[in-house]
């Protein structure tokens, strides 16, 4: 007769079939973030090379007749691009709403385990709403801000523009007057980012509705699961090599967490980079075969906004990820003075923090 495979596995086996399975979603929440990071560079990159490519091929032509074939054969791959892009970040997103979600079901199983460990996690271990904020950190609260900042919205305003401008282009092909190219242009742009604002939310909100909680902090939430599951009762005496596992596993968390900060940082300060160099160029080839005319003045208000709005999210993305970075390191100072509360001997070889106050951050 088979023995039951629920009965008598260790604290340690269990801690470490929980931290195997936390670091394969850390895993795969790098994976989602560069493939974030990578599809909006090469959009950015194209959109980058179709902009010169323009104030070059304005210069050649002298804004002609020519001028308009080629842009309308370089904008729309553009834009088809930018979408393609737009919607691999909304997915990215939804799928990294279920990655945090497993984290803190993991955490959660940590803290049935040892749950005198709790007030050293920074990060949330339920899986609601509320859960999810606590470990996405302090820079949730503002939704504004971080819709504005976000990679989706960098993406999603440009998407707009580049159908604005191809609908402008169309209007002045087929025989409209300029300043009815540039109305059309105007709503084609205001529709297309109502359109992408609706998308998102719409797409957002499902895939967090396919997420249900198994540990929210509401008894009722929970109820169906407990039914089917019977909670676990630990030991109250966990050994402190149980205990320093689940530390260590929470630490290489918050490191993998800090890395992805600052990955994202650099990425979008390079985005940002290489988006007002390529305006600057095209600027310099359309200034010099228009001789700053009115063809120069519309090209600028053209470009220089959309480099502005990028500049804008790029430098609120920036003072978010200092926030979240001062978050981060606050939680590994608290893992530190957990570890020294169980090995106090070993205080000499720590050069960091152990202490969560401002003097222990820096």
């Amino acid at each position: 007769m088979p023995t039951d495979p629920h009965l008598d596995v260790s604290e340690a086996v269990r801690v470490q079939i929980l931290a195997t399975e936390h670091w394969s979603l850390l895993a795969t929440r790098s994976i989602t973030y560069g493939a974030i990071y990578s599809r909006a560079t090469i959009f950015l990159t194209v959109v980058s090379a179709a902009v010169v490519a323009l104030a070059l091929a304005a210069e050649a032509t002298e804004f002609g007749d020519r001028f308009y074939v080629f842009a309308l054969l370089v904008l729309p791959v553009a834009f088809f691009i930018g979408v393609g892009t737009y919607i691999r970040l909304v997915d990215a997103r939804i799928e990294d709403f279920w990655l945090v979600s497993g984290l803190n079901r993991l955490r959660h199983a940590y803290l049935e385990i040892a749950p005198g460990l709790e007030p050293y996690f920074v990060t949330g271990h339920h899986d609601d709403e509320r859960g999810l904020s606590e470990t996405y950190g302090p820079g949730t609260e503002n939704r504004v801000l971080r819709l504005i900042a976000s990679t989706s919205t960098v993406v999603g305003v440009i998407d707009a523009v580049l159908a604005g401008v191809v609908g402008g282009l169309v209007a002045k092909v087929v025989g409209a007057g300029s300043e009815l190219s540039l109305l059309i242009g105007a709503v084609v742009t205001s529709v297309v980012v109502a359109l992408l604002v609706h998308a998102d939310r719409r797409i957002i909100a499902r895939g967090r509705r396919r997420l249900e909680p198994r540990f929210a902090r509401s008894a009722e939430a929970g109820r169906m699961h407990e039914q089917q599951e019977p909670p676990s009762s630990p030991r109250a005496d966990v050994p402190q090599s149980v205990r320093a596992q689940i530390l260590a596993t929470e630490h290489w968390s918050l490191l993998a967490a800090r890395d992805v900060t600052y990955r994202a940082v650099f990425s979008r300060a390079a985005i940002f980079l290489t988006v007002v160099s390529a305006a600057v160029v095209a600027l310099a080839l359309v200034a010099r075969a228009t001789e700053f005319g009115d063809g120069f003045t519309a090209f600028a208000l053209l470009v220089l906004p959309v480099a502005l709005f990028v500049g804008v999210a790029t430098y609120i993305r920036l003072i978010e990820a200092r926030i979240d970075d001062f978050w981060l390191l606050s939680g590994m100072n608290r893992i530190r003075h957990a570890y020294l509360e169980i090995a106090p001997g070993l205080e000499p070889y720590f050069i960091t923090g152990h202490h969560d106050d401002e003097q222990g951050l820096y």
